[in-house]
């Protein structure tokens, strides 16, 4: 045989041996089932929330007097 075959051939059995190794000792996956129930109570939709109040825009870029007796910052 010529050379080239020669390593055609190994690498081809080297991945062979190579999965069945990963065959043999991969680990065995165990798959747990979730117990389903039939029964479940419907949960009702939850209520929208309200929308919250901004005020009135064209009031809210207005300035405001100042407190009395406030701190004076």
């Amino acid at each position: 045989m010529s050379r080239p075959i020669v390593y055609i051939v190994i690498v081809v059995l080297a991945a062979l041996a190579a999965g069945g190794a990963y065959q043999v000792l991969k680990p065995d996956v165990i798959e747990v089932q979730v117990p389903t129930t039939t029964d479940e109570a419907v949960k009702p939709a939850p209520a929208p929330s309200p929308k919250p109040e901004h005020g009135d825009f064209q009031k809210r870029f207005q300035p405001a007097p100042p407190v009395p007796g406030g701190s004076g910052k």
